[in-house]
């Protein structure tokens, strides 16, 4: 009975020292700082993705700068046209009343010569 008694200490302090070891492994697993790599690509790919819609954002500002000054130009050249077009109909509509006005002198002396 001593040896089987001292078999079952020995194997009993094994499973012990062994559970306290697989205990002290895990321990130090959580003590471990967590593993980097991973979260480095995605502030990389975070990094990649700004610069992206950085350049395209430039882009299109860019794009848009330049369709309002053809726009600006379109609407400047417009605008001078409908300036000379209102002129023209403008001194037209004078000479017209102008015209007017002379037709009635002008019916006058017609008719005085008829008579």
């Amino acid at each position: 009975m001593d040896v089987t008694f001292l078999i079952i200490i020995i194997i009993l302090l094994a499973g012990f020292s062994a559970l306290v070891f697989v205990l002290i492994g895990r321990i130090r697993e959580m003590q471990k700082p967590p593993d980097t790599q991973g979260l480095q690509l995605l502030q990389n790919q975070l990094n990649e993705l700004t610069r992206t819609l950085d350049s395209k954002l430039g882009e299109s500002t860019k794009m848009m700068q330049a369709q309002f000054g053809q726009s600006s130009k379109i609407i400047q050249g417009i605008t001078g046209q409908s300036h000379q077009i209102l002129k023209d109909v403008t001194e037209r509509l004078t000479k017209l009343d102008e015209t007017n006005r002379q037709l009635p002198d002008a019916v006058q002396i017609q008719g005085r010569g008829n008579r």
